[in-house]
Parts: C-alpha cells; sequence; structure tokens
C-alpha cells in the first residue's frame, strides 16, 4: 500500500488560511491523503507566520509548517517555535536561532520513517543570513540515513533550487520549491528517485500580484515607492503537489494540483 503526502503551497494573508479552512479537511479525504506539509511563511499579512494562524493550521489537520526568510518576523511565533515539533524554520539559519529546521514522523499504516527538512537558499534575502544550505544538508544527512527525507527548499532563484536538486540526487525523496508562489509545471522524478518541482505555488487567491492586491502592486513598480501590500480575494485556489510513495519510501508519483474554492471570501 502507497503512502500520499500533499504538500500545499504559501497560503498568503487571511484569503490563504481561508481557503484552507473550506477545503483542506476534503483534499485530504478526496485524495486519501496520510500527511500534510504547509509552507507557511506568508500566512500572517503575507509575512511569516503568527502564533493563531500556527495553532489553527495544525488544528485544521496540517501536520507540518515550514518556514522562510520571514521565520521570525511575527514575534508571538518565537516561544512557540522553542517548544514546537511540528513547526520548522529553515535549518541553515545562521547563528543560534530559535526552533528546528527537521523533524521526524510515523506515517502510513507502514509506520514510515519520514523526515520533513526546511532549508534556504543564500541569494535574495537582504534581511535573512543563511549559512550554506549544502553544508546544513550534509550534516544533517548523517543522522537522517534511516529516513525518507522530504525537502522543502525556500529561494528565490530557480537556479539555485535546481542546482540544490541535483546536489542531493539519489538522498532525499522529495525537493519541493517555494517562496516564488508560482506554481511550474516542471514536476518530476529523477533516474536516482528523487521527486522535484521549482515550486509548489501558492494558496489563496490565484489572481492579483503573488497573492497580493495588484493596484498596490502596480505603485510599487511604476513609482518605485514602497508600499505596504495587501491580500487579494479574489479566484481562490489550494495549490501544492501530492506525493505519492511506496511502502520503502520511494517516490512512484508527483501530482501538480489546482483545485479551486467554491465557498466565496468573507472574514
Amino acid at each position: 500500500m502507497s503512502i500520499k503526502i500533499l504538500w500545499v503551497g504559501e497560503p498568503v494573508g487571511s484569503p490563504g488560511v481561508f481557503t484552507l479552512r473550506y477545503m483542506l479537511k476534503d483534499v485530504i479525504k478526496n485524495y486519501s491523503i496520510d500527511f500534510t506539509v504547509v509552507q507557511a511563511d506568508s500566512c500572517t499579512n503575507g509575512q511569516g507566520l503568527g502564533k493563531t494562524h500556527a495553532f489553527y493550521l495544525h488544528k485544521l489537520g496540517v501536520d507540518v509548517l515550514c518556514l522562510g526568510e520571514h521565520a521570525f518576523r511575527q514575534l508571538d511565533i518565537v516561544p512557540v517555535l522553542k517548544k514546537s515539533n511540528w513547526i520548522l524554520r529553515p535549518a541553515n539559519v545562521s547563528g543560534d536561532g530559535p526552533g528546528r529546521g527537521w523533524i521526524v514522523k510515523e506515517i502510513g499504516k507502514s509506520k514510515l520513517k519520514v523526515a520533513v527538512v526546511n532549508l534556504i537558499g543564500q541569494r535574495g534575502f537582504s534581511r535573512f543570513h543563511a549559512d550554506s544550505p549544502y553544508t546544513a544538508f550534509d550534516n544533517i544527512y548523517q543522522e537522517l540515513k534511516d529516513c525518507v527525507i522530504l525537502i522543502d527548499f525556500h529561494a528565490a532563484m530557480t537556479a539555485e533550487k535546481l542546482s540544490f536538486a541535483h546536489y542531493v540526487d539519489g538522498k532525499a525523496a522529495l525537493l519541493a520549491g517555494s517562496h516564488t508562489k508560482v506554481l511550474t509545471g516542471d514536476e518530476k522524478i529523477s533516474s536516482q528517485g528523487t521527486a522535484y518541482i521549482s515550486c509548489c505555488g501558492r494558496t489563496g487567491s490565484s489572481t492579483g500580484v503573488l497573492g497580493t492586491n495588484p493596484h498596490i502592486a502596480i505603485k510599487n513598480f511604476r513609482f518605485g515607492i514602497p508600499v505596504i501590500h495587501k491580500s487579494w480575494h479574489n479566484d481562490l485556489e489550494l495549490q501544492g503537489i501530492i506525493l505519492e510513495l511506496s511502502d520503502s519510501g520511494k517516490p512512484l508519483h508527483i501530482e501538480r494540483i489546482r483545485l479551486q474554492c467554491k465557498e466565496e471570501f468573507h472574514a
């Protein structure tokens, strides 16, 4: 019997959380999902993950939440990171940051040991200083050789994601790219047995500008004046991938999903 993992693209702001509220339970049921991971770095006002949203998503059925360059942006999440075994911040955070960068879970009837690893790229994040993800992975891999390794790689550049995918090829069962919030069409399983996609997309508005109000974004790019982005509530979707593993942890199938939310947004 195979194991199915749902990997959800970043929920952006309240529309993203709303979409999960009305869709996650049915998606888990309809696709016979055994384990759910959400890239949650844009949940709270598009910048990080607040404590309330973290516990709410966990209650909805999310098994692991991954973060990125906004890992410590919402200050009320910092004490939670210190104690939680279901929220991850990038394992290659520079210095001794609070929280953990990977976690091992037993999933499915076979109790397959799966390690979810959260890593971040080094290019394009001026406010977040990360150590080498290559060195971090090498150190983590020594501890997780008996586990099926699933990686959330939060990076701004596709080239950096592809390079890292080649580096972990045959060692990790999945490298799921995140941060760019555009669901890419390059999902594949390599000959060495690593499933890959450059970006799992976003959850919330499928229009706008990466889930935010397009009129505000236009002002930013047209005039070069800093703005406060706001969430966009139109055309809600749940985006991401479904990864099917064998009982031994070998990737069997990777599938992109774009599912429309039938519930109209309301606060």
